[in-house]
């Protein structure tokens, strides 16, 4: 083979890329076809995931303890109060009957789940699949959100509900924790009130008894607890109980006037809707892609067969 023949044979296998052209012209027809079908079902795809995207309302609060722990009388009552277990909210049937309560949402959860089905546990878990509460460290803060397909109104009810539950077990725990500390200490205020009385009238029966021994001078804590060291030691121990107690009832009874002390609760934001990034545009534009691809590869797929089929008449012909 000299050097021409070897040019020659080059050229011909080189790919053509003006005779490449002229395939996708000479089949244009198939090839915008196959692109107006896959665009028009990338476009039709796209819509329906748009029409079936989630939507995200949130809300942001605060539970502030330091509220309530830095009150005067908070402090002087000797209240230690428990913090609300965000996480047992969704969990307690209790509260989640009251998510129920709300009409749109128990059709919404009727409509997916049968009504032999319908359980505390199947209500709480349909909740917690559209609820979620994150806790934010930084700002010492929660945010509560509620994901579903786009219904506002219910989305905002929702929130609202959940911020009722909240206050609402703040409130109880602040009044448990008082009324129960209060009777407390109320009978302990009472009992160590006796127990003074009695040790008091000990000691003016026993100075009445010592009041030869006893003159002007005489320094009559000095004298008991000389005389009988044991009554002494009682009288302090049963006087602090009482001093103690008394300091704390008017700590609590100055809660109980300030009705603002239990609002622990407040709100950091409006009810405000979180972006996601939406799939459709992405889907819309895989379609087209993928319309031209095919397209291009559909007009060369037919003329290879065209070809072929010329080619084999030719050589049947021979």
């Amino acid at each position: 083979m000299n050097q021409l023949e070897k040019r020659e044979y080059y050229e011909e296998d080189e790919i053509d890329i003006y005779e490449l052209v002229d395939i996708i012209i000479k089949r244009k027809i198939l090839v915008l076809g196959i692109f107006i079908i896959c665009s028009l079902l990338g476009l039709g795809a796209a819509l329906f995931v748009r029409s079936h995207k989630e939507n995200t309302l949130a809300l942001k609060f605060n539970i502030n303890y330091y509220k309530l722990e830095s009150n005067y009388f908070f402090k002087k009552s000797g209240l230690t109060l428990n913090r609300i277990n965000i996480d047992n909210i969704l969990i307690t049937n209790k509260y989640v009957d009251e998510f129920f309560k709300i009409e749109e949402l128990n059709t919404l959860y009727l409509e997916k789940i049968s009504k032999e089905n319908e359980s505390d546990y199947s209500k709480s878990k349909f909740l917690n699949n559209i609820l979620r509460i994150n806790y934010n460290k930084d700002s010492n803060s929660y945010t509560v959100s509620v994901t579903m397909k786009k219904n506002l109104e219910l989305q905002k009810n929702i929130l609202n509900k959940y911020i009722d539950i909240v206050k609402s077990i703040s409130h109880i725990q602040v009044d448990d924790e008082i009324e129960n500390r209060y009777e407390f200490l109320e009978k302990e205020n009472k009992e160590s009130r006796e127990k003074l009385n009695i040790i008091e009238n000990t000691i003016k029966e026993l100075i009445e008894k010592e009041k030869n021994t006893i003159t002007k001078d005489t320094n009559i804590k000095d004298f008991i607890e000389y005389t009988n060291p044991v009554l002494n030691v009682e009288k302090e121990k049963v006087s602090d109980l009482y001093n103690q107690s008394s300091e704390m009832l008017i700590g609590l009874n100055g809660l109980t006037r300030d009705p603002n002390i239990k609002n622990i609760v407040s709100l950091d934001s409006s009810v405000y809707e979180i972006e996601a990034k939406s799939k459709a545009k992405m889907i819309l534009a895989i379609g087209v892609l993928f319309g031209i691809v095919l397209g291009i590869m559909s007009a060369f797929v037919a003329e290879f067969i065209d070809n072929y089929k010329k080619r084999s008449i030719t050589l049947i012909k021979k």
